[in-house]
């Protein structure tokens, strides 16, 4: 799917409100080399987006998402975000992470 304008203004409006961001900033982003940019923008997805797959797979190539997963540590809210960090990766990159608190208890 091609990266459009709405998608990027929810981005913005989500991941980007304590800052003075257009969407070309973003898309220069995407479109860069600068690795630390690129990151930060993955961690902004990660913490904040409504639409953390879509925005994810939208922006990012499999290599640059693999990566950035592996080299994610979490700062705050810790259990949560490894859990959603756990799901994205079993939905990204079809890896079969268990996740305790969301398996089916047996009777």
């Amino acid at each position: 799917m091609a990266l459009k304008n709405d998608h990027i203004l929810r981005i913005i409006k989500e991941c980007y409100w304590d800052y003075n961001i257009n969407p070309e900033h973003i898309i220069n982003i995407v479109n860069g080399n600068d690795y630390r940019l690129k990151k930060k923008l993955f961690e902004k997805i990660v913490y904040n987006s409504t639409h953390k797959l879509f925005d994810l797979g939208l922006l990012f190539n499999k290599k640059e998402l693999k990566k950035m997963f592996d080299e994610f540590k979490p700062s705050y809210n810790i259990s949560y975000v490894e859990r959603y960090v756990l799901i994205l990766r079993n939905l990204l990159f079809g890896e079969n992470n268990k996740i305790g608190i969301l398996e089916w208890k047996k009777r």
